[in-house]
């Protein structure tokens, strides 16, 4: 139908477009990024704005969740990689992986209660 052949046509011309970016040096399309809550929240917000102002044409979207469905969401292409605290697991041999920072922990007690 007229339909398949213009969405068709309009794909090839999107791919196109991404290439010639690409081409020229600029970064375009989508980065698909799973995380944990917390990292989602606190130190996300300030990377994705920096990020953004340098590839304005790339487009990221996060996913949050739990390591083992994050895991799974990799194996099947549904993530360009994630960011989650390590820990030794089964999946080892199968991905690359890059310490980024050290995790400091603290204990908060209420006054009177240490």
């Amino acid at each position: 139908s007229f339909y398949q052949h213009a969405s068709l046509i309009l794909e090839e011309l999107r791919a196109a477009q991404e290439d010639i970016r690409q081409r020229q040096g600029q970064l375009a399309g989508q980065i698909n990024i799973g995380m944990g809550a917390s990292i989602s929240r606190s130190l996300m917000p300030a990377v994705i704005s920096r990020f953004h102002q340098q590839h304005p044409q790339v487009k990221v979207r996060i996913m949050e969740g739990q390591l083992v469905s994050m895991i799974n969401e990799l194996r099947q292409g549904e993530l360009d990689f994630t960011i989650n605290t390590y820990y030794q697991g089964p999946y080892d041999h199968e991905f690359t992986f890059e310490k980024l920072l050290e995790k400091q922990f603290a204990i908060f007690c209420r006054p009177g209660n240490t």
